[in-house]
């Protein structure tokens, strides 16, 4: 099984903007209340994001960036983009790395470079950044960027993803216990986390690994499965 990077830009537009880590460094010119909560990104004007970049706040700057990439409330730039994410990726802000790692992935922006892009999802893998630790680990098991292709090394990073909700990361976990991918094959544990996955929203994949294994009587349906209860063996 392979899986594929998404392209850059088109993409940002889906990933929910991360909250603030305790590892980041505390940014100047805003006040300690707003530090605690920090404002919902997505919520803000490109005005907005300018002034709190302009404050030192490198979580608006990474995502003033990706709003020049996909041309979200603002014209598309592609190049001020990358440089607003350089910028701020160079400081250790972890979604701008993130970010500018997926762009040198798929040479969006800048000379595509795998090598790269690996620096820098570690970097922000690092940081709990729950997108980047799952490209680590679909990057590990694939053996892309010059990894050795390994399942038990890309393990923990789609555990820490899943961890955190992420539901791409949930359905792989689900697939490594299925496939028996670091051990013993274990449909309970493989159901738990398709299940899990399922909870955030539609996955065909998931559902269909889901299915199967309840056609192959390894796990029970239960109410809330994503397809209709099957029909009652009959007794011979």
């Amino acid at each position: 099984m392979s899986f594929k990077f998404i392209p850059l830009f088109a993409a940002l537009a889906a990933v929910p903007s991360m909250p603030a880590r305790a590892a980041e460094s505390v940014e100047s010119g805003i006040s300690a209340a707003e530090r605690q909560q920090p404002p919902a990104l997505d919520k803000l004007t490109i005005a907005e994001l300018e002034g709190r970049m302009a404050q030192g706040d490198l979580r608006a700057q990474a995502e003033l960036g990706a709003r020049y990439g996909r041309g979200q409330d603002v014209a598309a730039d592609v190049p001020k983009a990358i440089k607003l994410l350089k910028e701020a990726a160079d400081k250790n802000n972890a979604d701008a790395q993130h970010w500018l790692a997926t762009a040198y992935s798929n040479g969006t922006g800048v000379e595509r470079n795998e090598a790269q892009a690996a620096l820098l999802y570690e970097k922000a893998a690092e940081q709990g950044h729950r997108e980047a630790q799952y490209m680590m680990g679909v990057l590990i098991s694939n053996g892309q960027a010059g990894f050795a292709s390994s399942w038990p090394g890309a393990f923990p990073f789609f555990w820490k993803s899943a961890d955190q909700g992420l539901a791409v990361a949930e359905f792989m976990i689900g697939y490594i216990y299925q496939e028996g991918k670091i051990g013993n094959v274990n449909p309970q544990v493989a159901a738990y986390w398709y299940r899990r996955a399922l909870s955030r929203g539609p996955n065909v994949k998931a559902a269909f690994n889901l299915a199967v294994m309840v056609g192959q009587d390894l796990v029970s349906y239960e109410l809330g499965d994503p397809f209709p209860k099957p029909p009652e063996k009959e007794s011979k």
